[in-house]
C-alpha cells in the first residue's frame, strides 16, 4: 500500500511541474506574440516607404516564428502589406497585424488544482488548452493526458481491486479471538466534480458496483436539455448506460453507479473519477495483529474408528454470513455410496463431488466404508491455523479485473510494461521529429542562410575585379604622365 501511495505522490509532483512549465509557457508565447506584432508594425511601414521590407526585420520576425512553433502548432497567414497573422488550436488568432492576444494559464473548470491555457479578453476568457497540439505545450498536455492520468486511474484501479479482493477474503476468516473477520483496508471513494460554469442545482453522487467492471477512464456526465449522456473525458468517445439516475434505478455503466438529484440547465456537465482518487483514501484498518482473521472458521476431520480409505478436505468458505456456517456437522456413511447428514437423509457419494452445507464447501476422496464419519466444525480461536491468509495472498492471482479476466498481479505486470512500451515510443518518435527537424533547418538554411562555396566564389569574383580596376589605374596613371612628359617637351 505504501508503495501504492508513493507513485501516487510521484504523480503529484509530476501534475505541479506539468502546472508551472504551463504558467512559463503562457508567458513565454504572450512575450513572442507581442515581438511578432511589433515587427508586424515595423515591416508594414518599411514596405510602404521603402516599397520593401527590410532583412533584418524579415529575419528576426522568421526567428519569433521559430521560436513559437517550437512551443505549438502554428498556422501562419500573409497578408499584402508584408504583415503576418498567426492562428494555433482550432483556428484562434494569436496575432492579427500589429496586435496579438494574451494567453493565460487559468484553473481547470473540473479540477481547480489543475491547469489548462486560455486567451484573455477583456471581459471573457476562452479555454483553448484540448485545442492545443504540437511543440513543449502540446507535449505537456499530451503527458498529462495520454500519460499522467491514465497512469494515476490504473493505479487506483489496482488499489480497488486489492481492496476488494482482500477484504472479501478477509471476511471469510477468523482472529484470534474467535471472530469473523471484517474489512482489512479501506479505499477511496468515486470522486465527482462539478463544472464551475453549471448553473443548474443537480447534484451527482456515484459508487463503484465491483472492480470486475471498472476501467482506467473518467467519464463527462452531460445533461443536454432533455436527458444526460455520459463520455469518456479523453476523447469524448460516447458510453452506454443503464438506468435513469433515480435511487431505486441508478444509472450503472463500466463499475460505476450514480445518483442523480436536483434540477439541471442545459448543458450542465459533472466529471466521475472511479479511480482517481481511490489511493489517497487508501488505509489499514487493522493494527492489531491478533485481530487480523488469518484462519478459517471451519475445521474438518475425519473419525477415529474410520474403516475405510476416504479422506476429506479442509474445507472452504462459500458464504460467510450464513448464520450456522460455524455449528458442526457430521457426514455419516451409510454405505460406500450413500452419507447422510447429521444422522438424516440419505445422499448419493460421488468420489471429489462437492458438498456444500451451512455456507461451506468440503470433499470427500476415496473409497469409504459402511459406519465412516466426518464432521466440519467451528475451528475455535483458529490456532495455529493460517489457511485464509493463505488465501488472501492466493486470491491476489485470481481474475478479478477486466471482467474477471485479469488478476491484479497480472494488471501490476501489464502497467508495468505499459510504462516501458511508452518510454520506448517517446524516444523512437523523439529521434524521428529530430531527422524531420534537422532536414526542416537544412531546408530553410538552403534558402536563408549562408553558403561558404557561393561567399568563397563572390570573394574571388570581387578580388579579380578589384585588381582589374587598380590594373586600369595603374595604366591610366602612366598614359596621363607620359601625356604630361611630352607636354614639357
Amino acid at each position: 500500500m505504501q508503495r501504492l501511495q508513493t507513485y501516487d505522490q510521484r504523480l503529484d509532483e509530476l501534475e505541479t511541474e506539468v502546472n508551472q512549465q504551463l504558467g512559463g509557457e503562457a508567458s513565454a508565447i504572450n512575450s513572442i506574440a507581442a515581438s511578432i506584432a511589433r515587427l508586424n508594425q515595423g515591416i508594414v511601414t518599411a514596405q510602404s516607404q521603402a516599397g520593401q521590407a527590410p532583412a533584418d526585420l524579415l529575419d528576426s520576425r522568421d526567428r519569433q516564428l521559430a521560436d513559437l512553433a517550437a512551443r505549438l502548432d502554428t498556422s501562419i497567414v500573409r497578408q499584402d502589406d508584408g504583415s503576418i497573422n498567426v492562428f494555433v488550436g482550432n483556428g484562434q488568432a494569436l496575432v492579427l497585424g500589429g496586435t496579438s492576444a494574451t494567453m493565460v494559464a487559468k484553473q481547470d473548470v473540473f479540477q481547480p488544482t489543475r491547469l489548462t491555457l486560455a486567451f484573455q479578453t477583456p471581459g471573457i476568457t476562452v479555454d483553448i488548452g484540448s485545442s492545443l497540439s504540437g511543440g513543449s505545450v502540446g507535449g505537456l498536455l499530451d503527458f498529462r493526458r495520454e500519460l499522467l492520468d491514465p497512469a494515476r486511474n490504473q493505479i487506483g484501479q489496482m488499489a480497488v481491486a486489492l481492496t476488494e479482493v482482500t477484504n472479501t477474503q478477509h471476511r471469510e476468516g477468523i482472529d484470534l479471538a474467535g471472530n469473523m473477520g471484517g474489512d482489512l483496508f479501506a479505499v477511496g471513494a468515486v470522486e465527482v466534480l462539478t463544472d464551475t460554469t453549471n448553473t443548474g442545482s443537480a447534484a451527482v453522487a456515484a459508487t463503484r458496483t465491483g472492480a470486475g467492471a471498472l476501467t482506467a477512464y473518467d467519464y463527462v456526465m452531460r445533461y443536454n436539455g432533455s436527458a444526460w449522456t455520459m463520455q469518456r473525458a479523453d476523447n469524448g468517445a460516447p458510453i452506454t448506460f443503464t438506468g435513469t439516475g433515480t435511487g431505486a434505478d441508478p444509472i450503472v455503466a463500466d463499475g460505476v453507479s450514480i445518483v442523480l438529484s436536483g434540477t439541471p440547465a442545459a448543458g450542465d456537465r459533472f466529471l466521475v473519477r472511479p479511480t482517481a482518487k481511490a489511493i489517497k483514501g487508501m488505509d489499514v484498518l487493522i493494527s492489531d495483529p491478533a485481530r487480523v482473521a488469518a484462519a478459517a472458521p471451519i475445521r474438518s476431520a475425519a473419525a477415529v474408528g474410520n474403516t475405510g480409505a476416504a479422506t476429506i478436505s479442509a474445507g472452504e468458505v462459500l458464504d460467510a454470513g450464513n448464520a450456522q456456517l460455524r455449528n458442526s456437522a457430521s457426514l455419516q456413511f451409510i454405505d460406500a455410496t450413500h452419507y447422510s447428514v447429521n444422522g438424516a437423509g440419505s445422499n448419493l457419494y460421488t468420489p471429489g463431488a462437492n458438498i456444500d452445507i451451512n455456507g461451506w464447501r468440503v470433499q470427500i476422496n476415496g473409497t469409504p466404508a459402511a459406519g465412516d464419519g466426518f464432521t466440519v466444525a467451528n475451528n475455535v480461536a483458529g490456532t495455529g491455523d493460517n489457511r485464509n491468509a493463505l488465501e488472501m495472498a492466493t486470491a491476489l492471482s485470481r481474475g478479478v479485473l477486466s471482467g474477471g479476466t485479469e488478476s491484479l498481479n497480472a494488471s501490476v505486470s501489464r502497467f508495468i510494461g505499459s510504462v516501458g512500451v511508452a518510454t520506448n515510443q517517446a524516444n523512437t518518435s523523439l529521434d524521428a521529429q529530430k531527422v524531420i527537424y534537422d532536414d526542416s533547418q537544412a531546408a530553410v538554411d538552403g534558402v536563408s542562410g549562408v553558403n561558404l562555396d557561393e561567399e568563397a566564389a563572390n570573394m574571388l569574383r570581387y578580388q579579380q575585379a578589384y585588381q582589374a580596376a587598380a590594373q586600369m589605374i595603374r595604366v591610366t596613371q602612366t598614359i596621363f604622365d607620359s601625356l604630361l612628359e611630352a607636354a614639357r617637351r
